[in-house]
């Protein structure tokens, strides 16, 4: 197991500003309080919140169906998903449990995680965790230790309210709680490297209401596409990642 640490900010230039191109919008459920946003595969998966309302959802992406759903239980309020290897975790607001799914839906023994947690995504080796702070934490996905700690900042300054968290080509994307932008974080040094501005998306659609915020992020490996959505926004979106330089 690795030591765990924390890498603290670091000062540099304010991060780069971009307005993506919005490239298509889908019909998302205005009931859905999105909390979670992944591809397993092919397959769309959401995780939405709320005591009594929390559940997974496998959706068809392009016409918003339903395919298949799983109600977690009145004792939990569902936050962020992810999938590494053959299972999905999820996470629980203040309830102390990450629940684990195989790929139909069926529960498997949950983990204990004390504390708060928000956003979840994986490098592919580790589950890395949201916690609304401006930190970043990686869990071994076995038993949950924590492996090291990353915080987040743009130009020296701690960005907090940390999200739903996505791993995208090499960086984490996150929802920044309400916020119309998202971050790219180096996962290594916890600077933003660049923020994805969507002032303005879905503002016909939204439901009236101070929660109904820009959340959720899905990406789909090999992909120019992010897909974005919010909590009880009418429409899911996918918006085209800037182009990155080469070191």
């Amino acid at each position: 197991m690795l030591a765990a640490c924390i890498t603290a900010p670091l000062a540099a230039e304010p991060a780069s500003v971009y307005v993506p191109e919005v490239v298509n919008s889908y019909p998302h459920s205005t009931t859905a309080f999105t909390q979670g946003l992944v591809f397993w595969g092919d397959r769309l998966i959401e995780s939405t919140g709320g005591y009594g309302q929390s559940r997974l959802i496998e959706t068809e992406r392009w016409t918003g169906t339903p395919i298949r759903s799983y109600e977690i239980g009145d004792e939990y309020f569902g936050e962020g998903i992810t999938v590494l290897g053959d299972l999905l975790y999820m996470l629980t607001w203040k309830r102390g449990d990450v629940l684990r799914f195989d790929a139909r839906f069926k529960p498997l023994q949950p983990l204990e995680l004390p504390g708060v947690s928000w956003g979840l995504t994986t490098d592919g080796q580790a589950l890395i965790r949201s916690d609304g702070s401006n930190t970043l934490t990686w869990h071994a996905p076995d038993d949950l230790s924590v492996q090291r700690r990353v915080q987040v900042s743009d130009d020296g300054a701690a960005i907090d309210k940390l999200n739903e968290l996505e791993w995208v080509d090499g960086l984490i994307y996150a929802n920044i709680w309400h916020s119309d932008r998202i971050a790219a974080i180096d996962p290594e040094t916890g600077r933003v490297r660049h923020w994805l501005d969507l002032t303005g998306l879905d503002r016909a659609t939204r439901r009236p209401g101070n929660e109904q915020v820009l959340n959720g992020i899905a990406w789909k490996p090999g992909s120019d596409l992010l897909w974005v959505t919010g909590k009880r926004w009418g429409k899911l979106y996918t918006i085209r990642l800037p182009e990155r330089p080469h070191p």
